[in-house]
């Protein structure tokens, strides 16, 4: 969370991802947030990562196209990328966003 919080950028940015992912993280459900709700506000990066959590975790990102969450560029909120021997993760690499697989131990 240091890291991620770290690469943020604004602490007003850092404020809307740590409490969207506070809530995601304290009332886990079958039926998380509505995705716009919980994005709202967030830069492209962190709609991104959001989209793969919710990939991730096989949630409903309702009617938003995954196709306009793909970054250009490959991104990622950690402090160090593993390129060794660990892959990213296929839910976050389909947005550009590069989080090694296993790095979330989210389930």
């Amino acid at each position: 969370m240091q890291s991620i919080q770290q690469y943020s950028g604004t602490e007003e940015q850092w404020t809307r991802v740590s409490a969207g992912m506070r809530n995601l993280m304290e009332f886990p459900d079958d039926e998380p947030a509505d995705f716009q709700k919980v994005t709202k506000g967030m830069d492209v990066h962190w709609q991104a990562f959001m989209a793969g959590l919710y990939d991730y975790q096989h949630w409903s990102k309702g009617n938003v196209s995954p196709q306009s969450l793909k970054l250009d560029a490959e991104w990622t909120p950690l402090r160090k990328i593993y390129r060794s021997a660990t892959p990213p993760d296929e839910f976050f690499a389909w947005y550009n966003v590069i989080i090694p697989r296993g790095e979330l131990l989210w389930k």
